[in-house]
């Protein structure tokens, strides 16, 4: 692992996607440190099957919105 890519990635808790993005989970990675990304119900549910199909995998923490309701996150 070059320690120069890991600096500059961006150190985040969640990522949403919203709206279409063209992008796939696998690219991700190179660019942010990441706990979680959460699926908005903007996204067309193809968009949102094709992300959950590549997850099998990759194994990383999927919040779907429109499957799972509100994503609410309890601060303590």
């Amino acid at each position: 692992i070059n320690s120069d890519n890991e600096s500059k990635k961006l150190d985040v808790d969640y990522i949403v996607f919203s709206n279409n993005p063209q992008i796939k989970l696998s690219e991700i990675p190179e660019y942010f440190n990441f706990k979680e990304i959460i699926i908005d119900a903007s996204n067309y549910k193809s968009n949102t099957d094709k992300w959950i199909a590549e997850n099998q995998d990759l194994n990383f923490k999927l919040f779907d919105i429109r499957e799972q309701g509100a994503f609410v996150l309890k601060i303590e």
